[in-house]
This record gives structure tokens, sequence and C-alpha cells, in this order.
């Protein structure tokens, strides 16, 4: 039996740097949400396909957001339909290949995410309580193939789902 579990991971604070590409990732992908869904409620009826087809490539030119990044907030938006009228602030789905856990030569650990134009971003990862507990559940056997970056109290979270 598959069973899915979300573990959270508190990010040590980023850079100033790194603080400005994330805030505008975020904010590019929760516009991208909402311009999907903006056009689908002008087209009710639409198919998921022909949503894909009618914006992908202006969600692409008007916010520079990588393919993945594109499909993501399409597939976001078209999940969000029929529960909101409006995308004020969704998770950024992150896909395996967006994605990747690695250790500093320090065996510090760090999440490694694509940006913009293929560009990455290294966040290192607290070792505090929840960090410990993705640690043994990894152990256990599980792996994690998708995350979600989180906005909370002006702070970002991940979720190894």
């Amino acid at each position: 039996m598959i069973q899915n579990r979300n573990i959270q991971l508190n990010l040590l604070k980023p850079s100033r740097c790194k603080s400005v590409v994330i805030n505008c990732l975020f904010e590019s992908y929760n516009l991208a949400c909402s311009d999907v869904l903006e056009f689908w409620k002008s087209n009710i009826g639409i198919t998921q396909t022909a949503l894909h087809h009618a914006t992908y490539k202006d969600i692409r030119a008007k916010y520079k957001l990588p393919a993945d990044y594109a499909i993501s907030a399409r597939v976001t938006a078209w999940n969000r339909r029929k529960i909101t009228k409006k995308v004020k602030c969704v998770p950024i789905r992150l896909t395996n290949k967006l994605f990747r856990y690695d250790l500093t030569p320090r065996g510090n650990p760090v999440m490694v995410i694509t940006s913009f134009s293929r560009k990455r971003i290294i966040l290192p990862i607290k070792r505090d309580n929840t960090f410990t507990r993705f640690k043994e559940i990894e152990a256990e056997g599980y792996i994690f193939n998708s995350l979600l970056l989180l906005k909370k109290d002006g702070k970002y979270i991940l979720q190894a789902v």
C-alpha cells in the first residue's frame, strides 16, 4: 500500500539575494495561478487540456517561469477552480525535476531548488525536531518525490511529500 506523508522542513533565514529570488518566484507563480483561474472563469466548461494549450505560452512569456512551474501553476489553478474564486497565496509544488536534497561539504542539509532560467538556489535546512523526523521517516524507506514551498508568517517552509 502506498502512503503519502507530508513532513515539514524549516529553513534557515536565506540571504537577501536568495530572498529576492524566492519572493519573485513565489509572486510570479501565484500571479500565474491567478491568471489561469481568471481564464478558466471566462471559459467555463473548457477541459484541462484546452486550458493548458490556451494559457501555457502566455504564462511562460509573461512571468518568465520555467516549463515545470508553468504547468504546476495551471494544475494548481485547475484543482482550486471549484473551491475558490480568487488565488491569493498558494504553495509552489516542486516536482523531483525542480529540487534536490543534498549535504554541504561540512555535512549541513540543504535543498537545491531550480528557479528562473535554470538558476539554482541553495536553501539551508534548520536542524531541528522536524529535520530529525524527516531523517527518521527517510530511514524507514520512504522516498519523497515532491515538495511544497509555503509562505507562513513571512517565513518560507518546505513540506516534503
